[in-house]
């Protein structure tokens, strides 16, 4: 059984946050605009 919950997304870490993001735009080819980010985020933190 899976226990659902809110987790605070600020703990996260950047660079972990791009590569979730990164993963969805390729695997499941989701747009960054329909993610809620911009590229401009996705750039500066890809590096």
């Amino acid at each position: 059984m899976v226990t659902c919950g809110l987790y605070d997304l600020k703990r996260i870490l950047s660079n972990v946050r791009v590569r979730v993001i990164n993963c969805v735009m390729e695997q499941k080819r989701v747009k960054a605009r329909d993610l809620g980010v911009t590229l401009n985020f996705y750039f500066d933190y890809s590096l």
